[in-house]
């Protein structure tokens, strides 16, 4: 597991996974919006094994490379600091953005366009942000009090994920919170992890990939969090939430770990062409991506 760099110590590694998650979003709304029609999407398997895992990993990763900013600096210090990189920039792409979509297909004058509704969109489009902002700010709380120990991370999550909320992104973020804080915990504990890996790895890995196929096979449409909305109302919906949450943990446990040894082999070989990812200080190679998702700096 490669060490939780400080803020100016850039991972290439975790850069570059979180390049490919990127283009598996994009990927992933092209199979929703343009390879089908309707709802037909649900029952692709490619569709299936991308969102299994890649925003609950991405979010992991953030969490991961969040220590520094939720141990090192004041509670206000570092809220400002995430604030100016992930909502500020946000906001004005999406301003952007909405200007040039008025300029070129104009609002009818009966459509609503107050203040309201601009942030209604502003927050579904960019829901992704705003729950990496709310997870910072949630874990950095708890790091005030016990400096983020396990265990309290641990009941937050469970007490976030079993909310009862279901208003605008809120089972988004009850869905992605856990994963942050499994990605903070794990750059706490790095070294207890690495101990663990360098001795039981084939063996873990191997459970992971088989829990994950079998997850993959019971994966079904009420388990994505869109359908589910994270709400527990009976024992069926108990089942589908509890697989969403462990499915994707070990999904990701498992792509993490294909992403991270491709990036060592291409390192070697250069067999996979991602010397673009090595060039300078592999952010710069992230630009579009950039531009398009502002997630660069979760």
């Amino acid at each position: 597991m490669p060490e939780a760099p400080e803020a100016d110590d850039r991972d290439l590694a975790l850069d570059f996974a979180k390049g490919i998650l990127i283009v598996l979003v994009i990927f992933g709304h092209l199979i929703q919006y343009i390879f089908y029609e309707g709802d037909g999407f649900w029952d692709s398997a490619c569709f299936k094994s991308i969102y299994m895992f890649h925003m609950p990993l991405f979010m992991a990763i953030s969490g991961y490379l969040s220590r520094s900013g939720l141990l090192g600096k004041s509670f206000r210090q570092a809220i400002g600091d995430r604030a100016l990189q992930l909502l500020v920039p946000t906001l004005f792409w999406f301003t952007l953005l909405e200007a040039v979509k008025l300029l070129m297909f104009p609002r009818p004058p009966d459509a609503p366009g107050n203040l309201l509704q601009f942030m209604h969109d502003f927050v579904g489009t960019y829901w992704f942000i705003w729950a990496a902002f709310a997870s910072f700010l949630l874990v950095k709380l708890i790091s005030i009090f016990n400096s983020g120990s396990a265990r309290s991370l641990l009941v937050s999550s469970i007490l976030v994920a079993v909310a009862p909320v279901t208003f605008s992104i809120f089972p988004l973020i009850k869905y992605t919170y856990p994963f942050f804080c499994m990605g903070f915990s794990f750059a706490q504990s790095r070294d207890w992890w690495t101990s663990i890996m360098r001795y039981h790895k084939p063996l873990l890995m191997m459970s992971a990939s088989i829990a994950a196929s079998l997850c993959f096979m019971a994966w079904r449409e009420d388990t994505y969090v869109y359908n589910n909305l994270a709400l527990i109302q009976d024992l069926q919906s108990a089942k589908d939430i509890l697989l969403m949450f462990f499915g994707s943990t070990v999904a990701s446990a498992v792509m993490i770990e294909i992403l991270l040894q491709s990036w060592k082999l291409d390192a070697r070989t250069g067999w996979f062409a991602l010397s673009p990812w090595k060039w300078g200080r592999a952010r710069s190679c992230c630009t579009w991506c950039r531009l398009r998702y502002s997630v660069s700096w979760i």
